[in-house]
């Protein structure tokens, strides 16, 4: 009796507790149908008119036997911090654990377990009329098992949308023993306010449609999708998230994964777009284990993602139809048209059918620097079009523009096609193509751009209309040869042959902007262009000994391309060889189309381009040495000027072959004297670089017999003298070209000794040194200016055998040894040079006849001369393309002279002498030297 009485006054105190808190129902029961259960706090809810109700857990579980009453006024939960457990088992078909109306439901807490299992049609949470709407956060654990056959629900919207205001950061569990398991399933829209951070599973367990979330109209996710979606069907449609579109406002970097145990996999498919504002840096597969139909992520309208696709999409169908990012009736993009889709992730597509990466229906904008892998009997890595359903692709016939631009990074595993529509494609930097069987433009007006990027065009680039070599690209010409099409090789950028000494060929026309490299060390590569070739830029060649790489025209050609020569042989070498032909031209071309810019037009030889024009209008441009340079030819003929009139220096006195007269009578005295003359030369060099030099020389000297000796028979002396002189010479080629000239002044000075017996011999030394300075005038570049020294010894001796009274015949020897310093130039054609040391040997003999009358009288000399040159040889180095250029003079001189003096009578008795003479090379004269001397001498 006292029990009885104890539980009424608990119950009536219970009954004015919820009474004076009606806003708050305390769930203490874990039974089903008893006041304080689950059950009896909905009924309250239900019955208030309060908009701010709470259930309050004070159970752990909480077990529901029948699906329990629709939610019609709003409620929050307030469960432990050790959780609760709603656990609703052996429900009838067709109930939801939770029913709620549209605004009944607050946030579903973390720590609050749904637990609802049936025979079929089982929702933890559903509007059966309406939406299903969450004020707070989603971070409740949902699970729903059908026990029988079909439909399991996380969340159902049967008609209306499903919206979490806040995070959904719970999971969602979803099994059905055969056919359509769902997470979220909303006839309108789903709607994540914040971020999707938990998991949704769900499973079809033997049958198809395992959908994650499912919305008739939009998904939206206000924040990132970085939690967990798992679908898996043990038939077909195996989906993470199906939508009419899908916004996500920030990242993907979750994960979702969708396996169909026959076929048809979607990790994302959807029946509009698919917008992200952030990356999509997760993961993202589809598996159709036994069939077709893998798609990572399908949609129909726009793909726009705003930052990158960083992470990995994947799709592997065992049958047909697999692809990672595909939209099959709209466009792929970043976050405007204008902007590209980046792409540093990985997309892989690999089926045993038709296969793509990336494909779009209509416009591409890509920009690609990770991996693209498709696999399949026909793979794409880029595709554009659409799976035809029968393990193909159906081409869209519709002209629209592809941009794709695969960049330092990209790794491309299958094919690439563009469509129709005029394409663009750029490789750059590092872009990784070894593994595209076909790089394809399609049809329309495409165009292939290599920026930064090193490989070779081969065969798998098909369907291009343009190529365009962009700057610091480096491409080899392995399969221009079926190309038709324009090949522009922009400024910084080279096109290089297929093969070192290869045959190459371009079969459309070609714009050189920038550089054709044929150099590969071999003098036979051939580039021929099938269509017009236009100038701006330049064309590297190798040139050998009579060969050279060769670039050959068919069509029009216009611009100015210089040509950057490779010289294999010496420029001696080249200079003996036939010309080299470089260019060939089927049509007229300007003289000026090609132009040689070469670092071997060096040295003393004129290498040039030579245009050679047919008949025909064909043209020919040919590579060679054309001669010397005229300041060659001036440096050559500068040593011969120099040591010419060296001769003239030896102070050889002409009154002491005059021996005749009365006995004992001794004809010379010690004093001093001075002599001046003027010589004029034409000097002929051969060799190689022969010219002729006319040159005048004009000296005076001053003397002093610083000490004289007369003896019984003989008489001898020593002395010093000194002197100054000019000279001038014009030198011309062999063909008469003007080369240069040289203009100088010298100075002389040295000693001498005689010995002298009257009517017997004489032997005179000298020594000689000298000093000059020269001025070059050269054809082509400016002046030089010049000094260098010369020394010389000359050693003479004449005897005299008398024919009778004032008669006599006297022959002659004499001997020079000369030296003059070499010297450094550097005229502006040639570069530096060195003029070599000049030391000869000249030997002079003569024989004279001498008539003279008593002393003191008049003699006169007629002599007949030879000159010897021991080393006619003149060398001239040059350092740089070490060259050594060597000319020779005429080595024998005939010829004679005629002097006419007088005697010295006695002491301050001037002596006089006038001498004229002439030397030329044997037979044509060509070579020649005139002289002309007077002189006077004052014993004393």
């Amino acid at each position: 009796m006292k029990r009885r009485i104890l539980r009424l006054i608990l119950f009536l105190a219970m009954s004015i507790f919820d009474d004076v808190y009606a806003k708050e129902f305390v769930v203490s029961e874990s039974s089903d149908n008893v006041p304080g259960s689950l059950r009896a706090a909905i009924d309250g809810i239900n019955a208030s008119s309060d908009v701010d109700n709470v259930i309050t857990f004070a159970t752990p579980t909480v077990t529901v036997s029948s699906a329990l009453p629709t939610l019609v006024n709003p409620v929050m939960f307030v469960v432990p911090a050790s959780g609760v457990s709603v656990v609703g088992s052996g429900l009838i078909n067709g109930t939801a654990l939770f029913a709620a109306s549209e605004s009944s439901l607050g946030g579903l807490v973390n720590g609050m377990v749904v637990s609802a299992s049936g025979g079929s049609k089982i929702a933890a949470i559903k509007n059966a009329t309406g939406a299903v709407h969450i004020s707070g956060d989603m971070a409740a654990a949902l699970t729903t098992t059908t026990t029988s056959s079909w439909y399991s629900y996380g969340i159902h919207a049967g008609d209306g949308s499903i919206t979490v205001d806040g995070n959904l950061s719970g999971s969602i569990t979803a099994t059905a023993k055969t056919n359509y398991a769902y997470g979220l399933r909303a006839v309108g829209a789903a709607t994540i306010g914040g971020d999707l951070s938990g998991t949704i599973a769900v499973t079809a367990g033997t049958g198809y449609r395992a959908y994650g979330i499912s919305s008739d109209n939009a998904t939206t996710i206000g924040g990132s999708l970085s939690g967990a979606i798992t679908a898996v069907a043990g038939s077909y449609s195996a989906y993470g998230i199906k939508a009419s579109a899908l916004y996500v406002g920030t990242d993907i970097s979750g994960a979702v994964t969708s396996t169909a145990g026959t076929y048809d996999a979607c990790g994302l498919t959807l029946g509009g777009s698919l917008t992200v504002g952030g990356d999509i840096s997760g993961t993202i597969s589809a598996s159709a284990l036994d069939g077709d139909k893998a798609y990572a992520i399908k949609t129909k309208s726009a793909i726009s993602i705003g930052g990158e696709v960083s992470g990995t999409l994947t799709a592997t169908a065992s049958g047909s139809d697999a692809a990672g990012l595909y939209c099959f009736d709209s466009s792929i993009h970043g976050a405007t048209s204008s902007d590209p889709a980046r792409i540093s992730g990985s997309i892989n597509a690999v089926s045993s059918g038709a296969s793509a990466a990336v494909m779009a229906w209509t416009e591409m904008n890509l920009y690609v620097t990770g991996t693209l892998y498709a696999e399949g009997a026909s793979a794409y890595a880029i595709r554009s079009g659409m799976f035809n359903g029968t393990g193909g692709f159906t081409d869209n016939t519709t002209e629209r523009v592809d941009t794709v631009v695969l960049a330092s990074g990209a790794v491309l595993t299958g094919g690439v096609y563009l469509g129709d529509g005029d394409d663009t494609l750029m490789l750059s930097g590092t872009a990784d193509i070894q593994s595209v069987p076909s790089l394809d433009g399609g049809t329309g007006d495409d165009r292939l751009v290599f920026s930064g990027w090193s490989g070779s065009f081969s065969d798998a680039m098909q369907g291009w209309e343009h190529l365009d070599v962009g700057s610091g690209s480096s491409l080899g010409m392995d399969a221009l040869g079926s190309f038709s099409g324009e090949v522009s090789v922009l400024e910084g950028a080279v096109l290089r042959p297929g093969a070192a000494g290869g045959r190459d060929r371009i079969a459309g026309s070609l714009l050189n902007l920038g550089l054709i490299e044929l150099r590969d060390g071999n003098a036979h590569g051939v580039l021929t262009v099938d269509g017009s070739y236009t100038g701006g830029g330049v064309v590297g060649m190798d040139v050998g000994a009579g060969s050279a790489d060769l670039l050959s025209v068919s069509g029009a050609v216009s611009g100015t391309t210089t040509l950057l020569l490779s010289i294999a042989p010496s420029v001696t070498e080249l200079a003996a060889a036939e010309p080299s032909l470089l260019i060939h031209t089927d049509t007229a071309a300007a003289a000026d189309a090609f132009v040689v810019q070469d670092a071997t037009d060096y040295g003393p030889y004129v290498a040039g381009v030579m245009v050679v024009a047919e008949a025909t209008g064909s043209a020919d441009w040919y590579y060679g040495v054309s001669g010397l340079h005229d300041d060659a030819l001036t440096a050559q003929a500068l040593m011969p000027v120099i040591a010419g009139p060296l001769e003239d220096f030896v102070p050889r006195f002409s009154d002491r072959k005059a021996y005749g007269g009365s006995s004992g009578v001794m004809p010379g005295f010690g004093g001093g004297w001075t002599r001046a003359g003027e010589s004029w030369s034409r000097t002929v060099l051969s060799g190689d670089a022969g010219t002729l030099t006319d040159g005048t020389s004009r000296f005076v000297q001053l003397g002093w017999d610083l000490w004289y000796a007369l003896g019984a028979k003989s008489y001898r002396g020593a002395g010093v003298f000194g002197g100054t002189g000019t000279q001038s010479a014009s030198v011309v080629s062999t063909g008469g070209r003007p080369a240069g000239g040289v203009e100088g002044t010298n100075y002389s000075g040295g000693i001498y000794a005689f010995l002298v017996r009257p009517r017997s011999y004489r032997l005179e030394v000298a020594a000689v040194f000298g000093y000059h300075e020269l001025s070059l005038n050269y054809e082509m570049s400016s002046p030089e200016h010049l000094a260098t020294g010369s020394r010389m010894v000359s050693a003479e001796g004449e005897l005299q055998l008398g024919l009778g009274e004032g008669l006599a015949l006297s022959p002659r020897l004499q001997a020079v040894w000369r030296h003059v310093d070499g010297f450094g130039l550097a005229p502006l054609s040639t570069g530096p040079l060195m003029v070599e040391d000049e030391d000869g040997l000249i030997g002079l003999a003569g024989l004279g006849l001498t008539l003279n009358t008593d002393c003191p009288g008049w003699y006169l000399v007629a002599e007949a001369t030879v000159r010897v040159d021991g080393s006619p040889t003149n060398a001239v180095r040059y350092p740089l393309p070490a060259v050594t250029l060597s000319t020779e003079a005429e080595a024998v001189l005939w010829g004679g002279s005629l002097t006419v003096g007088n005697r010295a009578g006695g002491m301050l008795d001037p002596v006089y002498w006038l001498k004229a003479g002439a030397l030329g090379s044997a037979g044509s004269m060509e070579s020649y030297r005139l002289s002309l001397e007077a002189g006077v001498k004052v014993p004393f």
